[in-house]
């Protein structure tokens, strides 16, 4: 069903997050970008006529994924054109993790950094020429300093994939942040909805607990609902869950326990640590922090959502289905046929097609006999950790 914004949807939705989406009872809140549709549409076009894919099944599966809704779903207050170019990079990074999977374009590991910042031109090689056009659309797009900040964290995100030791759990999912690519998120939420900040500002301790709060959560998201394919498929070596259960003896029903607990602890930080950031003097009457605090959230929640429809973790819906984790959808979201399955009250739906119900509940794969017998097998180690 081709599905655009009306005129009063976009006058609504232009006037961005508000107070009661950050405080209200429900928390965090997940919606897409009101134009989606075509902007999934467009990114998957692009990528098609700029990547290569050598195997048609792989094509298909990435193809179907929703690579592209992942970012409208994450940052769905960003402007649309800046949102097209962060859904082409993140997309072309999902496809470029297959190929290292497969052992194909490894010479680009030594070089992405160069072709992040623009100071290497890229050879004739389709995966050199496309991250290329995407990262010199969002420097000519991108102020000098909000740009630099952009390649400094996507720098630091390259540079953290590899074993992480583990000493502790704190200290793990410390690094673990940097590696899932949570700082990687607000740098591209950060261009892709005009947002821009001083280094000071950005470095300010009340606005990276922020950031480091919301990226606990998105990665205790990605790796509670990621572990079902990642145990599956032989590279869960770098989840949490896989560590607390052979680093701290945890059962499987145990870690997944303790895992629920810190997203739950994550959004009540989260609501705390804002309530400082808007109330604080100086910080506080900053549009670009004000915004920033009212938009992360949305990052948060949008992560999990496209985390549970897209295909790249439900490879085994029948045997192996998808822990359930609360999503609770923007009431004031138009239409989204991915939103149907998690409203649980009235919504604003323009349409009659598509009608409130409820997912069907969940078996936790992690409580399974099947993971208490093989919990102790070892697990490869990925050239490029999947997201």
């Amino acid at each position: 069903m081709s599905y655009a914004p009306t005129a009063e949807e976009l006058k609504e939705w232009s006037k961005g997050p508000t107070l009661e989406s950050l405080f209200g009872k429900k928390f965090p809140l997940s919606r897409d970008h009101p134009d989606w549709q075509k902007l999934e549409q467009e990114n998957d076009q692009w990528v098609e006529e700029n990547w290569q894919f050598d195997d048609k099944e792989l094509r298909d599966y990435l193809m179907s994924s929703q690579l592209g809704p992942f970012s409208s779903m994450c940052f769905p207050f960003a402007e649309r054109e800046k949102l097209l170019w962060i859904c082409r990079l993140v997309t072309l990074l999902f496809c470029l993790d297959e190929d290292l999977d497969r052992h194909i374009n490894l010479h680009l590991l030594p070089i992405l950094k160069a072709l992040t910042a623009g100071t290497k031109k890229p050879e004739n090689n389709y995966a050199e020429l496309a991250i290329d056009k995407c990262w010199r659309a969002i420097e000519k797009t991108s102020t000098p300093s909000n740009f630099r900040q952009f390649v400094q964290i996507t720098h630091e995100y390259f540079d953290s994939h590899g074993q992480i030791p583990y000493e502790n759990f704190e200290q793990y999912v410390g690094a673990r942040r940097t590696n899932v690519g949570a700082y990687f998120m607000w740098a591209c939420l950060r261009y892709a909805a005009d947002i821009n900040l001083t280094d000071e500002e950005l470095a300010n301790p009340l606005v990276k607990r922020l950031e480091d709060i919301a990226g606990f959560h998105v990665a205790f998201t990605n790796d509670l609902i990621s572990y079902t394919k990642e145990y599956l498929t032989d590279t869960a070596t770098n989840n949490i869950l896989t560590l607390l259960q052979r680093n701290d003896g945890l059962t499987p029903a145990e870690a997944e326990a303790k895992l629920r607990r810190e997203i739950k602890k994550a959004e009540t930080d989260y609501a705390v640590a804002a309530r400082e950031v808007l109330d604080h003097p100086v910080l506080g009457k900053n549009e670009g922090i004000r915004k920033l605090v009212l938009n992360i959230p949305y990052g948060m929640g949008g992560n999990a959502w496209w985390s549970l429809v897209t295909k790249r973790y439900n490879v085994d819906p029948v045997n192996h289905p998808l822990p359930q984790v609360q999503i609770n959808i923007d009431p004031a979201m138009p239409y989204h046929p991915c939103a149907a399955p998690f409203l649980d009250g009235p919504t604003k739906v323009r349409t009659s097609v598509v009608k409130a119900s409820h997912q069907a509940p969940y078996q936790s794969f992690f409580s399974s006999w099947s993971l208490w017998f093989h919990s102790s097998l070892l697990f490869l180690w990925k050239l490029l950790l999947r997201r």
